[in-house]
């Protein structure tokens, strides 16, 4: 998804965010995340292939709100997702977007 975006969007700040689920406690664990230092004065794309329970997108969120990102001005990204990852998004981060292609 990154390399689609930089074809149409040269020159746009990209910051990376990594997050992995813990494999005994199923939790998401943040492992890396290097943003632009202004990031809290952007409008965000937040881009992840696949939504299945949604937590590694809400810890995202999280992520980008606690350097000063106000929700509204997030957009979720996704190719794919699950009904009920959808469902914990919304109910945990109620004002952000999301565009899901499947």
């Amino acid at each position: 998804m990154e390399s689609a975006l930089r074809a149409v969007c040269r020159g746009c700040a990209i910051g990376k965010i990594l997050i992995q689920r813990d494999e005994k406690t199923s939790e998401p664990v943040l492992y890396y995340a290097k943003l632009p230092a202004d990031v809290h004065r952007r409008s965000v794309l937040l881009m992840d292939p696949m939504c299945a329970t949604g937590g590694s997108v809400c810890r995202a969120v999280s992520v980008l709100k606690s350097c000063g990102v106000e929700e509204e001005k997030i957009v979720f990204a996704t190719l794919m997702a699950a009904p009920p990852g959808l469902h914990k998004v919304l109910q945990q981060h109620p004002n952000i977007r999301i565009v899901c292609a499947s």
